[in-house]
């Protein structure tokens, strides 16, 4: 996936964020934020996630590697669409 949000599990089985807890009645994971180490709720494996009322950001504009991209927590997407949407 090219895209940082929307992205709680590798293909690999690896996890892309840190999970730290699942279930719930919406089936969102708690996951820790690789850029900041802060914990948030992803929501991409039940019906919807916070993440999906904000643009998609490509890892690789951001410098990372798409292939090892995790989701980011709330504050640290906010950051990361604001930095791309000043950058050409």
């Amino acid at each position: 996936m090219d895209e940082v949000r929307a992205n709680p599990q590798r293909s690999e089985g690896e996890p892309a964020s840190t999970p730290l807890q699942t279930g719930g009645a919406d089936n969102a994971v708690a996951c820790r934020c690789p850029r900041c180490g802060d914990t948030f709720s992803c929501g991409a494996r039940a019906d919807g996630c916070w993440c999906q009322a904000l643009p998609p950001v490509d890892p690789a504009r951001l410098g990372d590697d798409p292939a090892t991209a995790s989701c980011l927590c709330p504050y640290c997407l906010r950051q990361a669409v604001e930095l791309l949407q000043r950058t050409p």
